[in-house]
This record gives structure tokens, C-alpha cells and sequence, in this order.
């Protein structure tokens, strides 16, 4: 089958050609971007967090930041503007003074909200003072990269939950990158933080800016990049000459057994600790390209990855590929590991499978099961979102990826949590029947 020759739609097509062509000259410069950008000024705004109190010159946040970006290429500066107890209503009081005296901003950071739990203010202010400012430097055309302060899990189901939707929302509603707990890592570690044991010491603040660092740059990457495609975009004619060498390079003839599998995940999908061709995405396609050799298996998955982070990128992931047959999610892992509240687990899982839901992309969820050291009232809350969620959306569920696999020394790497080359294997062998079962159905 073959495309349709109408003109307009080929003038849909040879536009779409010539913005794949921008983008992908865009992407095989971003390490030169990276180097040889312009100087830019990034604003750490937040409270305590984010402040010099207590600490020697070099130590704060907003000091390692800049550092460590450095070591990844930056040109430019970071202004710390932490104010010590300072609640988001203050922040909010005192956002035009800042900004008017720091008028050359490329990027901020914002955090606020911890002061606001210690002091019983409401969440629900807390997001109106906090989607204030977004409006405000939305105004103001200054991009905006949020520090978040989702609290662990404690068991209490009121407050704090209710809390740990702020930055979510208010994330997905204004489509802004989102690091989901800022001390994610410190928090608790009485060598990483200060005498007062919620405020990390310049240790704490190194390992902060390192996570977080790659991330900020790829955001400062992200918006050059888009800057330059719109410019690029402009300059292209409205509507280019249609001559029949370019209709023809543009025919596609598709196979009916051809299908695409993307595996969504984290670094069990990644495959960390592995090389490239041993990942569970890799070994798949081996497998299923016994049963047909037209079928590609993609790997989207990313180290570390929370299933907030999964939330985060999954429209952007989607937008790389075409006419996928087979979505596989697999997230939670990380989740569990650092003790995330699961009904943010939950949410985020409902969301991702409601997106591919509305695209008509048939989804397979891999499921995970929380450890045993969490306790059976986090057991029990965790381990129920991916039934629940596959029903609710009736799609198909591997209810546990390491099934058969999990606590077994010989098939897992030494950390005792990634599958080894031959646990991988194992999990191919199980898999495998389930997936193609679902893209021969399609």
C-alpha cells in the first residue's frame, strides 16, 4: 500500500520532510550547542534551600550548580536568590523585585513549598501562589525548570498527599521540566545535611547539583533548540513546489506484518550494567525476529528514571516515533527504592496509560512488586496500581517483570536488583509469546 498521491497531502508530507530535516541537523549539533553556546544567566529562586545561610562561599546550591555545570560545558552564570523561611505567598510578594533586578534571565529555577508544610498552609495555596509566578515568568518570556518537594512516603494520607500533587500539576498543566523531590537522596542522611537535619551541607548540595545538572543543561539545550527550528521554520515558503522526483522519494510501501515495539522504562529497559545488545530491548527483537524478522524494538529507557520522570517525557517520546504497534511501560522500580508514595506511583502510571489510551497505541504494562523492607501497608498500596490500572484501562498486564528472576544471585549483576545478561534472557523467554500474541492481533 502505498501513500496517497493527493497534492495537498503531499505538501503536508514534503513540510513535515523539511522540518524532520531541520530538526535532525538541530540534533547532530547539540554537543556543539552545548560548548559553544552564548553566556546565560540562570536564577535559582527558592527558599532556605536555595540560600548561603550557614555557609561557607562555594557550598550553596546555586554555587555547585553553576560548578558542576561547567564540568558539562556551560558558559555562563548562576544567581542564587534563596530566601531563608520564606513561604511561597512571600516569594510571590517579592518575584517582580527580583526579576527587575536581575532583568537578563534565561532560565529559573523555582522551588518553594517546604516553609509552607511546616507552617499548616494549605496545598491548595501553595499551587495558586506557585501557578502565580508561573504566570509571571510566563509573562515575562523566562523558561522555567521546577524543584519539587514530593515527601516520601510515611503512611499519613491526608495532607502530604494531597501536597505532593502541587508540583505534578502544576508541571503537566504548563508543560515545565520537573525534578519531583529535590532532596531526593539527602534527605535523611545526616552526613549530607546540616546539624538541623533538613538542610544539606555542602556535600549534600554537590550530590544535588550533579543529578540535577544534566538535566538543567539538556532544559537550557532544549529551548535553544527550539529557538532555532521556529527561526529556521519561518524562513521556509509557505508552500513548497510540489515536483513529481519528491512525491515519489516520499512513497513508503508498508508490509503487513512490519510492526514496532517502544519499551518505555527505566534502567531495566535501559540496560544498565549492560552492554547495548544484552538490554531486555535488544534481546526481544533478537527473540521476536525468530517469529518475524520485520519487527524493531525501540529502547526509551532511561537510568533512574521515577515514574514522574516517565510522566515527564513520554509525550516527547511518543513524538519520535511513528505507527507503533506496541507500547511496553515499565516503571515503579525506582519509585518503590526510594520510598515515593505510591499513590504517586499511581497517578503518574494512570496518566502515561490514559495518554496511550487516547493514541490508540495497544499497551502492555510490566509490573513491579515493592520490597519486602517497605512493610505490608506500603507492599499492599504499591503492589495493587498495575492491576487496577490495566483494568480501569483494559490492557494487557505482565504483572511482575522479574518474575522468576528476582532474588535469584546468578541471574542479576551484583547489586542484586538488575537482571545479568542471562536474566534478561530469562525474562525474553517469558515475554516473548505474550508480545508477539498482542502485535500479531493488531
Amino acid at each position: 500500500m502505498f501513500c496517497n498521491k493527493n497534492l495537498l497531502r503531499q505538501s503536508s508530507l514534503i513540510k513535515s520532510f523539511a522540518i524532520k530535516c531541520i530538526f535532525y541537523t538541530i540534533m547532530c549539533f547539540q554537543s556543539v550547542t552545548a560548548n559553544a553556546q552564548e553566556a546565560k544567566t540562570i536564577l535559582a529562586y527558592g527558599d532556605s534551600l536555595f540560600s548561603k545561610d550557614n555557609l561557607d562561599d562555594g557550598d550553596s546550591f546555586p554555587e555547585q550548580l553553576e560548578s558542576k555545570l561547567k564540568e558539562l560545558g556551560f558558559i555562563g552564570n548562576v544567581i542564587g536568590a534563596g530566601n531563608g523561611g520564606f513561604t511561597s505567598g512571600q516569594a510571590l510578594e517579592r518575584i517582580d523585585a527580583v526579576l527587575d533586578s536581575n532583568p537578563a534571565i534565561d532560565l529559573v529555577i523555582l522551588e518553594f513549598g517546604g516553609n509552607d508544610m511546616f507552617q499548616n498552609i494549605s496545598p491548595d495555596t501553595t499551587y495558586a501562589n506557585l501557578e502565580k509566578m508561573i504566570n509571571i515568568f510566563n509573562d515575562r518570556k523566562i523558561p522555567i525548570f521546577m524543584a519539587g518537594l514530593i515527601m516520601p512516603f510515611n503512611g499519613y494520607q491526608g495532607y502530604s498527599n494531597r501536597y505532593n500533587y502541587v508540583y505534578t500539576e502544576l508541571s503537566e498543566k504548563y508543560n515545565l521540566p520537573l525534578d519531583p523531590f529535590f532532596l531526593e537522596g539527602i534527605s535523611g542522611i545526616s552526613e549530607l545535611n546540616q546539624p538541623d537535619g533538613i538542610h544539606p551541607n555542602k556535600f549534600g548540595n554537590s550530590l544535588i547539583a550533579a543529578r540535577l545538572s544534566p538535566a538543567i543543561l539538556q532544559t537550557l539545550i532544549d529551548i535553544e533548540r527550539y529557538d532555532e527550528i521556529q527561526s529556521l521554520l519561518t524562513k521556509l515558503n509557505a508552500e513548497p513546489k510540489v515536483t513529481d522526483d519528491l512525491v515519489n522519494s516520499l512513497n513508503v510501501e508498508k508490509t503487513d506484518n512490519k510492526k514496532n515495539i517502544l519499551i518505555f522504562g527505566d534502567s531495566l529497559v535501559a540496560g544498565y550494567g549492560l552492554d547495548p545488545e544484552f538490554a531486555f530491548p535488544a534481546q526481544l527483537e533478537v527473540k521476536l525476529k525468530e517469529i518475524n524478522p520485520n519487527i524493531i524494538v525501540y529502547n526509551a529507557g532511561v537510568s533512574g528514571d521515577t515514574s514522574s520522570a516517565g510522566m515527564a517525557r513520554l509525550e516527547w517520546v511518543l513524538s519520535s516515533y511513528d505507527d507503533l504497534d506496541l507500547v511496553i511501560v515499565l516503571f515503579g522500580g525506582n519509585d518503590a527504592l526510594r520510598g515515593l508514595h505510591p499513590d504517586m506511583t499511581r497517578r503518574n502510571m494512570d496518566k502515561m496509560i490514559g495518554i496511550l489510551k487516547e493514541k490508540n497505541i495497544p499497551t502492555l504494562i510490566a509490573g513491579m512488586v515493592a520490597p519486602p523492607n517497605m512493610g505490608q501497608v506500603y507492599g499492599n498500596n504499591f503492589n495493587s496500581i498495575y492491576s487496577e490500572v490495566a483494568k480501569k484501562y483494559e490492557t494487557a498486564l505482565y504483572p511482575f517483570y522479574l518474575d522468576g528472576v528476582a532474588g535469584i544471585l546468578e541471574l542479576n549483576q551484583n547489586d542484586r536488583i538488575h537482571p545479568n545478561e542471562d536474566g534478561v534472557k530469562h525474562i525474553v523467554e517469558r515475554l516473548t509469546p505474550i508480545v508477539y500474541e498482542i502485535v500479531s492481533d493488531e
